[in-house]
Parts: structure tokens; C-alpha cells; sequence
């Protein structure tokens, strides 16, 4: 069949008027806008769900009282409320020193919980030093206790020395420090501050955290004893305690 030349012609010229139209938006700004291929598999989102909540082993706020805390002695211990303007709840003062002495050098104020540990847990509280500045302004977390010449300790104290801010094991002899890294010493100043125990017992890692949850102050590794009871307490000074969890 014949076709008229022109028609050919005009054809052939709307073809090429669409190509340049595609070319132009295809192009923006002089640069192409190419397509990649896709050739990883998308990562998946991560899920809106809240993280769970550990299981708690054992909690305490003392608002129902101190019955399940035995005291090396009671005396030194008090129920104390706060102000209205710190909540108003109750938490647990040691107000003097106690009348105790310990059968090898180690903290003489301790109060402990009447609750067996297993072997890895975490333990969080929180503490309040209300005793003038020092270098050896401390308090201290009891765990694993065996017995009383039995157990670790940290002892969170202003200035670090052989003696003080570190983690130490009481093993039938006055304490040692095991500690296989911490800091230089721990600022106390007024307020009160969140004490992290981290207790691996298989491995015998031992993490201190203080306020800041993600990196520890302390750490070190001993299996000499593994699970047992805890408690709070201070070598020569003395504080409160409140928020006690474990899980």
C-alpha cells in the first residue's frame, strides 16, 4: 500500500518529538535520575513494641516498714521520710555507727535482705550520702554474703586508694580489692544517685554503674562465690537507701 510521503515525514517527526520530551524529564538539572536496581533485601524495621521488663526478683521501698532487713545493729538504722518535695516516701537512714564488730576487717554497718540471690542477677538502688566531704566518704552495696566474713562489697568512695573505691572480696581475711578497673573516685555531692550491680556468677564478672547506666565504673572477676544474700551499708559513714530492685 502507498503512503504519501509527508504523512512518513510527520510521523516520524511526532516519534521524535516524544523522545526529546522523555529525555528532558528524565533529565533535572542537568543531571540524569537514573534507577538502581535493587539488589539487597530491605532491612526490617524494628519493631514499636516496648522493650519487656525484667521479671523482679525482689523489690523494696520500705514504705511498709523494715521487717525484712536484718541489721549487724538496729540501733544504727531508721524509717526516715522525705521532705514533701522530694515525694515524701520513706527510705532507710543509717544515722550512726553501729555497735558491731566484724571477725576480719571489713564494713562494720551493713543491713541485709532476707532473700537468697541465684547466681546472675542485676541489683539497682538508690543511695544519698549525707556525710560531710572526705576521701573516704563512702557507701557500700553487700552481695553474694556467705556469711559474715563471707561476701563482696563495693565501696563507693570519694578518692581511690588500695582501701577504698573499689570492688572487694571478704574471704575469711580482711577484705582485698579485686577490682580490675575504675575510676579515680566517686563524686557523692548532695543528691541522691542510682547504684547498679551487674553479677555474672559462671563468668565472675562484676559491674558497678553509678548514674550512668551505660558505662561501668568498676569492673572485675572472681567465682568464689557465686549467689547468696545482699545488703546496703557503709564502712565508716552514713546515708540512705531507697529503690531497691533486683531481677
Amino acid at each position: 500500500m502507498w503512503v504519501p510521503q509527508f504523512f512518513i515525514i510527520e510521523l516520524m517527526g511526532n516519534i521524535l518529538a516524544k523522545l526529546i520530551f522523555m529525555a528532558a524529564v528524565l533529565t533535572i538539572g542537568g543531571g540524569s535520575c537514573q534507577v538502581n536496581q535493587i539488589k539487597e533485601t530491605p532491612k526490617k524495621a524494628e519493631s514499636l513494641e516496648q522493650k519487656t521488663v525484667p521479671e523482679s526478683i525482689y523489690e523494696e521501698n520500705f514504705e511498709a516498714g523494715m521487717e525484712d532487713w536484718e541489721m549487724t545493729d538496729p540501733e544504727a538504722w531508721v524509717l526516715s521520710k522525705r521532705p514533701q518535695q522530694l515525694g515524701g516516701s520513706h527510705v532507710l537512714s543509717l544515722v550512726k555507727d553501729s555497735n558491731y564488730t566484724p571477725p576480719v576487717r571489713s564494713p562494720w554497718n551493713i543491713a541485709l535482705a532476707k532473700v537468697e540471690l541465684p547466681e546472675e542477677y542485676t541489683l539497682e538502688a538508690t543511695l544519698r550520702s549525707t556525710t560531710e566531704e572526705y576521701n573516704h566518704r563512702d557507701l557500700c552495696l553487700i552481695f553474694d554474703w556467705q556469711s559474715p566474713s563471707e561476701f563482696y562489697y563495693v565501696h563507693l568512695a570519694t578518692r581511690s586508694d588500695p582501701h577504698a573505691n573499689s570492688i572487694f572480696r571478704v574471704n575469711k581475711k580482711p577484705r582485698i580489692s579485686i577490682a580490675e578497673k575504675r575510676t579515680e573516685g566517686t563524686s557523692w555531692g548532695e543528691g541522691a544517685h542510682q547504684v547498679r550491680v551487674v553479677r555474672k556468677g559462671q563468668s565472675g564478672l562484676i559491674q558497678i554503674f553509678f548514674d550512668d547506666l551505660e558505662e561501668p565504673i568498676m569492673e572485675a572477676h572472681d567465682t568464689t562465690f557465686k549467689g547468696g544474700r545482699f545488703g546496703v551499708g557503709s564502712f565508716d559513714d552514713e546515708g540512705t537507701f531507697d529503690n531497691i530492685r533486683v531481677w
